[in-house]
């Protein structure tokens, strides 16, 4: 009869209601500080000169261009990476600055300045 009075106790005492955890709201998402535009611009301007590039090589392999910038274009580069590309570019963005890859390394500066570096889009 003990027992059955322990048991009853300890059931009610398990389906008794629980209280609801109380709502948190979420912490706001900060105000763009012009990240996703600064990235816009550099998807745009990276996928120009690196199509550009990859055409030389790759003609008629339009689909595999395409994956190799989705994969580029993850997130932003890193500085180290645009320190050797400057490198590599730079007679071309001496005497031709309009040109395709120093407008994407411009573009991949602010990209990095606004988002971070190494950043998934926005």
């Amino acid at each position: 009869m003990r027992a059955l009075a322990i048991l009853s106790t300890v059931a009610f005492a398990c389906s008794a209601a629980v209280k609801p955890v109380p709502y948190v709201a979420k912490p706001s998402v900060p105000a763009d500080n012009g990240c996703r535009a600064a990235y816009a611009e550099y998807d745009t301007e990276w996928r120009i000169a690196r199509t550009d590039d990859l055409r030389e090589h790759m003609e008629g392999y339009e689909g595999l261009m395409e994956e190799i910038l989705v994969s580029e274009l993850a997130n932003t580069p890193s500085r180290a990476e645009l320190i050797t590309l400057r490198e590599i570019y730079a007679v071309i963005e001496a005497f031709l600055w309009n040109a395709p890859w120093p407008r994407a390394l411009k573009a991949a500066d602010e990209a990095i300045a606004r988002c971070g570096e190494l950043s998934l889009r926005p």
